[in-house]
């Protein structure tokens, strides 16, 4: 005999259902079987859950026909609790507040916005130190993509290195360095990613927008700021390095995702370093970053990016 079972939950997180678990018997001579297949689903918010199984389970030969039953019994409540595990996890990944699940979606749609074509820029980074000394260093920026990633290069030449930022279609991040030009690139990881650019105030983990990549994503409110409708949004480092950052306040622009600006907080919670652009320059019937200031708000020095865009 085949018997259906249906047992749905509605849940905080979304719907949990048991949406198909059949048994069948077969019993005779004082010996029983069983079988049982069940299908799972979740429906949160986001990211369905979807689990399928099929198992046996034998009574022993000439076991009496109430053990085989009890077996069966057992069995079931074994697919149960496993059932509850599911929706459980489920719930505990879906059921964030909505600030959090906002901040994540608004992260991704920033992540996804991959350069059409390849490109080159040149320019120079202006560093003036908290003693007011100034120095200048020319950079070349370039932007080479494939299918499954792009890549961000910038070179020092005149300080003999490069950096390398490696945006994946899977929206991770992967840094590299080395002497420029053409030398042997290194794998950077930790607080590896935390080094000046050209001994200014960007860091490498600055360019590749690493805080994006940090569990903690949660909208905390939209205003104007610099003149444009913003979403603040802010993200969180679980464990945060000395030295480094734990957690970073940023102004995105609501129409193109573009960070108007950014505050950073080392791993003691004082403000350490603000980001924003200085001026926009209209090039062939869209605006773009003419210039853009790292300011450490700890030592009193500024680091320019300043970009030539006539070219």
């Amino acid at each position: 005999m085949n018997r259906l079972y249906r047992s749905p939950l509605q849940t905080s997180g979304g719907f949990f259902s048991l949406s198909a678990l059949r048994v069948g018997e077969q019993w005779g001579e004082g010996r029983g079987e069983v079988w049982v297949h069940f299908q799972a689903r979740h429906e949160p918010l986001t990211n369905p859950i979807h689990r399928e199984g099929k198992c046996e389970v034998k009574g022993c030969a000439f076991a009496p026909l109430q053990r085989a039953k009890n077996l069966l019994r057992a069995f079931i409540g074994l697919v149960i609790l496993m059932l509850v595990a599911l929706a459980g996890k489920a719930q505990t990944t879906n059921a964030l507040p909505d600030a959090e699940l906002q901040g994540r979606a608004l992260v991704q749609r920033i992540l996804r916005q991959w350069p059409s074509v390849n490109s080159t820029n040149t320019g120079n980074l202006r560093i003036t130190d908290g003693d007011d000394r100034r120095s200048t260093y020319p950079v070349v920026f370039t932007v080479l993509v494939s299918n499954d990633s792009w890549r961000s290069l910038c070179a020092s030449p005149d300080l003999h290195e490069q950096a390398v930022i490696v945006h994946n279609r899977d929206l991770s991040t992967a840094y590299f360095s080395g002497a420029a030009p053409g030398g042997e690139l290194k794998s950077l990881t930790g607080a590896q990613i935390y080094r000046p650019i050209s001994r200014s105030d960007f860091w490498l983990c600055d360019l590749g927008l690493e805080f994006f990549q940090w569990p903690g994503q949660k909208v905390l409110k939209k205003e104007f700021h610099r003149n444009c409708p913003c979403v603040v949004l802010e993200s969180t480092n679980p464990d945060p390095l000395p030295g480094g950052y734990s957690r970073v306040v940023s102004w995105i622009d609501e129409d193109s995702l573009g960070i108007v600006e950014s505050v950073a907080y080392d791993a003691k919670g004082a403000k350490l370093k603000k980001f924003y652009p200085k001026s926009l320059e209209k090039v062939k019937g869209q605006y773009q970053v003419k210039s853009m200031d790292m300011e450490n708000l700890q030592t009193g020095s500024v680091s320019r990016l300043e970009f030539d865009l006539d070219q």
